[in-house]
C-alpha cells in the first residue's frame, strides 16, 4: 500500500512538473522576445460558450494573446460533431488576420474522430501547426508513463465507445468510464456549473485501483490551484483536463515553431 501511495504521488509530482517546465519554458522565451510582435494563438471554440476562451485569457503567459472564432455545434451526437468539424477549416482561414502562430481546436470527442484529418486540413489550408485535446492527452499520459486511465464524461455512452476505442489505438487502456449525468442541452455549452465537490465524490468512489490518471471531458471543467490540491490529495493520481492540456500544448507549440 505504501508503494502504491508513493506511485501515485510519484505521478502527480510529475505531471506538475510536467506543467510547470511547459509554462516556464515559454514565459522565458517570451520574456527574451518581449520587443517583437506578441505571439497569437488561434482558438476556434464550439458553439456560444465562453468558457474556454475565458480559460484560455486567464492563464497565458505574458505577451501571449489569442485571437477567437467560432463554430456551430447544433447536436451533441455522431453527425453533430462531423458537422461541425466540418466548419473548421473556414474558421481557421477567418483567423489568418490575426497571424496566428498556431490553431488550438478544444472538442474532445470531435479530435476523437477526426483529429489527424483536423490538423492536417486546416494546416494544409493554413501552413500553420494545430493542436487538439485527443493528441495531446495521449501524448501528456506517456510522458507520465501512465498508460492506464479512468475517464470522466458528461456525454453518451456512443461517444464515449469513440473516445475508448481512440485511447486503445494510442496504448492508452480506459480501465473505467466514470460518466456524471448532466443536463445537456443542443449543445455542450448549455450546461450548469460544476459542483466540484460533487464531482471529486463521483470520480473517488468509482475510481478503479488500476488507474494511473483522470481525463476528465467536460467542456466547463477547470481546477484552480485550491481545487486541485484538493483533487491530488484525495485521489492521490494526476487529473487532466481538456482546457488545461490544450493550452499547454498550444504553448509548447509556439515555442518550437513545429
Amino acid at each position: 500500500m505504501n508503494l502504491l501511495c508513493h506511485m501515485r504521488r510519484s505521478a502527480t509530482l510529475r505531471q506538475s512538473k510536467y506543467l510547470f517546465d511547459i509554462h516556464t519554458s515559454f514565459i522565458q522565451n517570451c520574456i527574451m522576445t518581449q520587443n517583437t510582435i506578441s505571439p497569437v494563438i488561434g482558438l476556434i471554440t464550439m458553439g456560444t460558450s465562453a468558457s474556454v476562451e475565458t480559460y484560455f485569457h486567464r492563464h497565458i503567459p505574458p505577451h501571449v494573446e489569442v485571437a477567437t472564432t467560432r463554430v456551430a455545434f447544433e447536436e451533441v451526437s455522431y453527425l453533430g460533431l462531423l458537422s461541425m468539424v466540418a466548419q473548421l477549416p473556414a474558421a481557421a482561414r477567418l483567423l489568418l488576420s490575426a497571424r496566428p502562430r498556431v490553431f488550438a481546436i478544444p472538442s474532445m470527442t470531435g479530435s476523437c474522430i477526426k483529429g489527424n484529418e483536423i490538423i492536417n486540413v486546416i494546416q494544409q489550408h493554413t501552413g500553420i501547426p494545430t493542436v487538439v485535446p485527443s493528441l495531446e492527452f495521449v501524448n501528456a499520459l506517456h510522458a507520465l508513463n501512465a498508460p492506464r486511465i479512468a475517464l470522466v464524461s458528461i456525454f453518451s455512452v456512443e461517444l464515449n465507445i469513440l473516445e475508448k476505442l481512440f485511447f486503445a489505438t494510442h496504448g492508452i487502456d480506459v480501465r473505467h468510464i466514470i460518466r456524471i449525468e448532466e443536463q445537456i442541452g443542443s449543445e455542450p455549452s448549455q450546461l450548469v456549473p460544476i459542483d466540484y465537490g460533487m464531482y471529486l465524490d463521483i470520480i473517488a468512489g468509482q475510481m478503479p485501483d488500476e488507474a494511473e490518471a483522470v481525463v476528465v471531458d467536460h467542456p466547463l471543467f477547470v481546477l484552480e490551484e485550491e481545487q486541485r490540491r484538493v483533487y491530488a490529495e484525495r485521489l492521490g493520481r494526476p487529473i487532466l483536463s481538456t482546457n488545461e492540456i490544450l493550452l499547454d500544448a498550444a504553448l509548447r507549440r509556439m515555442e518550437t515553431g513545429a
